[in-house]
């Protein structure tokens, strides 16, 4: 209870906004009784904001890991870790929040309790793991270029999914919608010459009322 009460009150207010009596008047529980199990504000952040997506990218290396025919499939091996990606940033908002304002945030309460570190270790993990798959398919990436085309994608994720106006304009397209795009963009940044002939097979129909720009 606690942990879904603190997913809502983060999302909602932010992590500096939110409050612990706001978070256990919402669970209908104690302050003490999240004191007791979560320490403090930032342990519950981590609970109920960081460890989802610490999780979702130790299964996605587990999942490809067990896949014989990952090379095979480069494309829904793709699209599975941008859906996961859009997925957990989309569910646990105030993370991506947080992370895009974590260079600003480096003497606060958050910062000190490790949860940013906890994050970024996982981006380490998921990057050199890309880097080895991509030499494995024979990409011709050199690991720098994959490192910044791995966090680019992970910026775009994380800010597609948790912002809207302002992101889309007036109107918002579906998630499937999203993910196919930037599924598209990382094949032809990583297997340009797979990538049209993967896409026209897909059978993507384009939005209605949206133009494309020249």
């Amino acid at each position: 209870m606690l942990i879904a009460a603190a997913q809502d009150v983060f999302n909602r207010k932010g992590y500096t906004s939110a409050s612990t009596r706001e978070i256990a008047d919402h669970a209908e529980v104690s302050e003490t009784l999240m004191f007791r199990y979560f320490g403090s504000k930032a342990g519950l952040f981590r609970e109920a904001m960081v460890k989802p997506f610490v999780e979702v990218v130790d299964r996605d290396i587990d999942r490809r890991l067990a896949n014989p025919r990952r090379f095979d499939e480069p494309r829904e091996e793709a699209r599975a870790l941008i859906a996961d990606m859009y997925d957990v940033f989309n569910k646990h908002r105030a993370l991506s929040a947080s992370l895009f304002a974590a260079d600003v945030l480096t003497e606060s309460e958050l910062a000190a309790s490790g949860v940013f570190d906890e994050v970024r270790q996982q981006i380490d993990r998921l990057v050199e793991f890309g880097i080895e798959e991509a030499k494995s398919q024979g990409a011709a990436v050199t690991p720098e270029a994959h490192e910044l085309a791995t966090r680019a994608m992970l910026s775009m994720v994380a800010g597609m999914s948790t912002h809207g106006g302002w992101t889309y304009g007036k109107k918002r397209p579906s998630r499937d919608e999203v993910i196919d795009e930037v599924t598209d963009w990382v094949m032809a940044r990583y297997l340009p010459d797979a990538a049209p002939a993967v896409t026209n097979n897909a059978k993507r129909q384009p939005t209605k009322g949206r133009k494309s720009k020249s």
